[in-house]
């Protein structure tokens, strides 16, 4: 290899450096009979193209020439400069990673025990996804960001890849999810099927009667109110008024037959009469509910039977001691009111949200639903509600674009109402509070602050996280790219006095150029990856004022953060 491209502190004495690579030299060698100093890798390669025939070792060639007097120097001649090689080691130079913002400096025979433990050195990911990862941001790329990491599903607790998590993420049989038929409940999803079928109020089930079919909470409802209820019954060994009244009529038949026959006239009348009572008082409609005079007081009947007369004056105290029951038809009419059941509370039109006004029972709500007329009302009210919600975006989006932006690179950005946006960042649900997007400049880099409050990733639950990401631009086409200018990230501390006696909580970094945080970003804004410090500020610093007397980072339920973009070290 040529020589050292190190940044060495001082100037390299003349005599250090190589005369073919124009480097401090590295591991030098004199020609012992002209005192020329080279770096063996410089001078090996060039003896070799001077033979071309002979690809074997510098030891093994018999002579050399001198890239400087041309002189043909013996091999044998060729020794190591220890001398010279301690001096160039003993200069202090700084860590290759200088520029990623590393602040080592020391000799340079140290420099590659430094390299390997150096956080700002990239390496190749443990977990073979094949990233080269700063060696300081390695953790955080295994736990958050390496395709190959392992996750844990917070429902059946078994452990997935990062590319295998979202097939298993929408399939997992353990998972809370909403019942479809949106009876409110949220149930496994191995157990839904069954749910749906067997439990849910919101599953279609039949009528017994009519054989139609309804949700199952308005199943009883509709028994209540379907007129098929009197003549059809379900299987279940009851019989309704009308089978009853079937059967009363099969077994007094006969005895109306007999009526006619003259021998026993008198009992048969007293039958008659009888059934005439029973029937007359169970449904009035029976074909032998007849005017007596009409069919007794016939000249072949041999007039009026005095018991006949007996069982006409009985009959109005026999009914007093068992009513008759009150027919279906009848029994309607006192129990609903409207087409509704009385005392039932209206039912609203689904579609009440975008402006129907219709109230009714069940049924009558079916049936409007089923309206064409209805169809199209509710259709007009849809598209008046999305034109309304097409004319408030367009009025936010021209809000937004008259913003005022920040071309100077530096944001500081209120977080009003922490306490309240703290409590709505539960720990199943982090919640991404984003600043307005700001340049480095005019013409500059468009970017993004980014905090969960409540914290994700490593400082889920305990901290602030704070993140910073790139977003397309204006400019972008006419920008260097990768961005690698360094970013400062503070807490600003809100102490009464001088600028002096505050203390800001403080974050910086140096972007990584082989990281794809920052390359340049794409048209979806939403896809941009945000980079920065997952335990940014730990909650107890951030107590209502009082709860500490050292530092004041929340003051009436506000806190502030700066986001700084510095100049590059190169500029």
């Amino acid at each position: 290899m040529p020589g050292y491209t190190y940044f060495f502190v001082d100037s390299v004495p003349k005599q250090c450096i190589c005369p073919i690579c124009k480097l401090p030299m590295q591991a030098p060698v004199v020609l012992t009979s002209c005192q020329h100093v080279f770096c063996d890798s410089c001078l090996r390669p060039r003896h070799r193209r001077g033979h071309s025939h002979n690809r074997a070792s510098l030891d093994l060639d018999s002579s050399l020439m001198c890239p400087l007097d041309e002189q043909r120097v013996d091999s044998r001649n060729v020794k190591s400069s220890v001398e010279l090689s301690n001096q160039i080691e003993n200069c202090m130079v700084r860590c290759p990673q200088e520029p990623q913002g590393c602040r080592w400096v020391d000799i340079v025979r140290n420099v590659p025990s430094h390299l390997e433990t150096c956080r700002y050195v990239a390496v190749l990911c443990p977990q073979n996804c094949g990233d080269m990862v700063c060696r300081a941001f390695l953790k955080e790329h295994v736990d958050h960001a390496c395709s190959r990491r392992r996750r844990l599903c917070q429902f059946c607790r078994n452990s997935f890849s990062a590319e295998e998590y979202p097939k298993h993420e929408g399939t997992c049989p353990d998972e809370q999810v909403w019942c479809e038929n949106k009876c409110g409940l949220r149930i496994p999803r191995r157990k839904l099927a069954r749910h749906a079928e067997h439990d849910c109020v919101k599953r279609e089930v039949g009528c017994s009667f009519c054989r139609k079919r309804f949700l199952f909470d308005t199943l009883q409802t509709h028994i209540q109110q379907c007129t098929l209820k009197g003549v059809t019954t379900p299987v279940s060994g009851q019989q309704s008024h009308s089978s009853n009244h079937q059967q009363h009529q099969q077994q007094q038949q006969p005895q109306y037959n007999t009526s006619t026959s003259t021998s026993n006239s008198s009992s048969n009348d007293a039958a008659i009469l009888s059934a005439v009572g029973k029937t007359s008082s169970g449904t009035g409609t029976s074909p032998l509910a007849v005017t007596p005079e009409s069919t007794l007081d016939k000249p072949d009947s041999g007039g009026v039977n005095p018991q006949f007369n007996s069982q006409r004056r009985q009959q109005p105290e026999a009914s007093a001691e068992a009513p008759p029951p009150v027919p279906r038809r009848a029994a309607s009419a006192e129990c609903l009111d409207g087409g509704r059941v009385r005392g039932a509370p209206p039912i609203d039109c689904p579609l009440k949200w975008c402006g129907c006004q219709f109230k009714g029972d069940r049924a009558s709500v079916d049936r409007h639903q089923c309206d064409p007329a209805a169809s199209a009302h509710h259709v007009t009210l849809l598209a008046e509600l999305a034109r309304a919600q097409r004319r408030e975006l367009d009025s936010l989006k021209r809000q937004l674009r008259h913003l005022p932006l920040v071309h100077s690179g530096r944001l500081v950005w209120r977080v009003d109402n922490y306490a309240e946006k703290l409590a709505d960042s539960t720990p199943n649900r982090e919640l991404e509070f984003c600043s307005v997007p700001f340049y480095t400049g005019r013409p500059g880099y468009r970017l993004q602050a980014s905090a969960f409050l409540n914290g994700n990733g490593s400082g889920a639950g305990r901290y602030l996280s704070l993140y910073v990401k790139l977003l397309p631009g204006e400019f972008d086409p006419i920008l260097d790219w990768p961005f690698v200018r360094p970013i400062r990230m503070r807490l600003l501390d809100q102490r009464d006095g001088s600028a002096g006696s505050r203390r800001h909580l403080e974050e910086s970094f140096t972007p990584d150029p082989s990281w794809r945080h920052f390359k340049r970003p794409g048209r979806d804004a939403s896809a941009a990856f945000g980079f920065g410090f997952p335990k940014f500020a730990a909650h107890e610093l951030l107590r209502p004022e009082g709860g500490s007397d050292e530092c004041c980072y929340l003051r009436d339920n506000v806190i502030f953060l700066e986001i700084e973009v510095l100049p590059d070290a190169a500029e």
